[in-house]
């Protein structure tokens, strides 16, 4: 594995930085030309090949059922959110869903407020949770699975981190739901998004915020 991870990294390729305001972002590119073959959540769910819901009528806030009946595996990137069924989540970590197969997702909730159905399955509103978030579930998830307690994580964290996004951003929900902040700065961040453009072949980013790094994603191939 240490093999395969160093051989990456020596393939990537750093791109012009980008800036708008306060943030900065430089595009990560890969001197080998790969496809993929598999389907990210977001194509999964549109053709209807992928199907989450709760583990069954009563539900638990931790785990969810996903149904792959695509020909193909689906790709779930740790922090992304699923909105409906009993409470939103969000996924503790990235999981790869075998074709034609059935897989309990770990998550946590980012709806404190709610646990009565919205609708029987989830969909996908295209959200992933902020990087501040994203590394407080990383972390809880790290310390259990080293305690061989599985992916879970440290719920009241995670509410306490929705809490200062949604007060962050002077957002108001009846059921602490993280979605509230995103709602809220939609059009602003719609200024952020046009600025920033993709290169050829890029496969991830570096990002920094202020001159601080706060993330970077990456993945094996330009789709």
């Amino acid at each position: 594995m240490q093999t395969v991870i160093l051989d990456y990294v020596q393939s990537l390729i750093y791109g012009d930085e980008q800036a708008y305001e306060n943030l900065r972002v430089v595009p990560l590119v890969l001197r080998r030309k790969q496809y993929s073959d598999y389907l990210l959540l977001d194509e999964a769910m549109e053709s209807k090949t992928l199907k989450v819901t709760e583990v069954d009528e009563q539900g638990e806030v931790h785990v969810l059922l996903a149904r792959n009946t695509c020909d193909k595996p689906v790709l779930i990137i740790s922090g992304e959110e699923l909105v409906g069924a009993k409470q939103n989540r969000i996924i503790n970590t990235t999981v790869l869903i075998p074709p034609g197969s059935r897989l309990c997702l770990p998550v946590s909730c980012v709806e404190r407020g709610r646990w009565q159905w919205k609708r029987k399955g989830f969909l996908s509103e295209k959200r992933i949770s902020p990087p501040g978030l994203r590394q407080q579930t990383s972390s809880s998830v790290s310390t259990s699975v080293k305690s061989a307690m599985g992916f879970l994580s440290d719920q009241l964290k995670i509410w306490k981190e929705v809490d200062e996004y949604l007060e962050k951003t002077e957002s108001s929900s009846l059921t602490s739901e993280m979605s509230a902040s995103y709602i809220a700065v939609d059009k602003e961040v719609a200024f952020f998004k046009k600025a920033f453009k993709p290169v050829s072949d890029q496969i991830g980013a570096i990002i920094a915020i202020d001159g601080k790094f706060i993330g970077l994603d990456a993945f094996d191939c330009s789709e």
